[in-house]
């Protein structure tokens, strides 16, 4: 937000009242996963990468039809990133 003498600019997201956030936890650095993805013995960096990978699929990620908001709709983009 920039506040200036008479105005207030701020970013506007792509539809207001809809807050996309990914909440994740239990990011381990320096670890061995004795089996990830059919693979064994895999170093916390490739389980890391393979999460993040997965994260950036999110805006094209279609909804389901539920009845629920934007639902069969895109999520669009991403407005908060949590990691615990």
């Amino acid at each position: 937000m920039l506040l200036t003498d008479h105005y207030i600019y701020a970013q506007q997201t792509k539809q207001q009242g809809v807050v996309n956030i990914i909440f994740t936890s239990d990011v381990h650095f320096g670890i061995r996963r004795p089996a990830f993805r059919g693979d064994s013995g895999v170093i916390s960096n490739t389980v890391n990468s393979a999460m993040v990978e997965q994260m950036n699929t999110m805006p094209d990620f279609a909804l389901a039809n539920d009845g629920g908001v934007n639902a069969t709709k895109a999520v669009g983009a991403i407005d908060y990133l949590i990691v615990t």
